[in-house]
């Protein structure tokens, strides 16, 4: 229990670290991706300006020297006709025909940016009177610092996270251990608290048997019975619980056991009493289904899902057993009809001494420790147990087995 509690706590941190790192990263990214393209889409609409300024504005004719894109190293222009041939380059470094071919040929596939000769490009184009500009801007060294960017976020990212990974598992380690010790300490309680009703509840109950042979019609004599057995019952549960609780799933004595015959023999059991209660018991068990389990304690489960389903069943009502084989899964199902049980009573069903109003109105000698041993037991088992009602019609409890158990 303490374990799956420090790994939930570490998950809790790194996934808050992971959220908050991703977030940080990612806007910082974005930021710097923002502002080199910002840079870039401004330096292809300077060029083109640059170029409209010498053609439209009575400047000189544009000359192949780089004056005109004089401000970068690496850019380049391609115009072209309205039918698509190419009638003037200009470069700002030294080039061949067959590179602009190249480039002209490649933009015909892309909408934005090219690879060629190794570097990445990225382009404009514009319309003008008679011709298509087309602006190109060597973008390799900004994709590379973004490139740098995301590997040195990693880097950072995987540090950080081994470094919030030591502590937050230093610091779970350290509270689990004060939550672990409380814990065993108020188990110790119960449980010594338990052993040392049992002798004056022993006691009391004795010398109230001896009264009552004399004086069997007093009433305040039944009162003190009656609460002593309610009282011995308590100690025994409490007990009980703390010893499962206290079980480890891998000490746990287990038996290949016919389940389905565990189950049927369960129910039996309690044939006289819903028939007392005018309860209708029907069940469906698959024949032969074994299971590697501790048949004392699962049969303890089984008596305390039925025993409260009659509690639970009015007069007239019905109880439904299952038991099936489906999926590589032992599937365990009791379903009563009844009031159910209120949605927000649902989660709290298996806490120790939890009881909604009406149940403890209808059943005074209930604890609320019934469904908690039950459920410590099913997950001893490597099981799950849960529930699930229908207000005013039904409500039902599942366990499921892991595949390990075999049919």
């Amino acid at each position: 229990m303490f374990k799956k509690l420090k790994r939930k706590m570490l998950v809790l941190n790194l996934s808050i670290l992971t959220v908050l790192l991703v977030i940080v990263f990612g806007a910082l990214y974005l930021s710097n991706y923002n502002q080199v393209q910002r840079a870039i889409d401004f330096e292809l609409e300077r060029i083109i300006n640059n170029f409209d300024t010498q053609i439209f504005v009575g400047g000189p004719p544009p000359v192949n020297d780089g004056s005109i894109i004089q401000e970068r190293s690496v850019s380049f222009l391609i115009i072209t006709d309205l039918d698509g041939n190419i009638t003037e380059t200009l470069a700002s470094f030294t080039s061949d025909e067959n590179f602009f071919n190249e480039a002209y040929q490649l933009i015909q596939e892309n909408n934005k940016v090219i690879d060629l000769d190794g570097n990445n490009w990225q382009y404009l184009s514009v319309n003008r009177d008679q011709i298509i500009i087309y602006a190109f801007v060597d973008y390799t060294a900004e994709q590379e610092l973004l490139t740098n960017m995301i590997y040195s976020f990693i880097g950072i990212f995987i540090g950080a996270f081994a470094v919030i990974f030591l502590i937050s598992n230093y610091f779970s380690t350290k509270s689990i251990k004060q939550i672990k010790e409380a814990f065993v300490k108020q188990k110790q309680f119960i449980a010594n608290a338990s052993h040392e009703l049992k002798t004056p509840l022993a006691i009391i109950g004795t010398n109230t048997d001896v009264l009552l042979e004399k004086d069997s019609d007093n009433k305040w004599l039944s009162y003190i019975k009656y609460e002593t057995e309610r009282m011995n019952k308590l100690t025994k549960d409490l007990l009980y619980l703390t010893k499962m609780s206290e079980q480890e799933p891998k000490k746990i004595i287990r038996l290949r056991v016919n389940l389905s015959e565990l189950v049927e023999s369960s129910i039996l059991s309690f044939e006289a009493l819903a028939y007392q209660k005018q309860i209708d018991i029907n069940y469906e068990i698959t024949p032969e289904i074994y299971a590697d389990i501790d048949p004392n304690q699962l049969n303890q489960v089984f008596h305390i899902l039925i025993d409260n389903a009659i509690k639970y069943t009015p007069k007239n009502g019905n109880i439904f057993v299952t038991l099936d084989f489906n999926h590589n899964q032992i599937i365990y199902t009791i379903t009563n009809s009844g009031e159910g049980i209120k949605n927000e009573d649902i989660n709290n069903v298996f806490e120790r001494f939890y009881m909604g109003d009406k149940s403890r109105s209808l059943n005074p000698n209930s604890f609320g420790l019934g469904l908690s041993i039950a459920k410590t037991i099913v997950n001893n088992h490597s099981a799950k147990i849960s529930c699930e009602s229908i207000p005013n019609k039904s409500t039902k409890f599942t366990i499921k087995f892991k595949n390990r158990y075999v049919k």
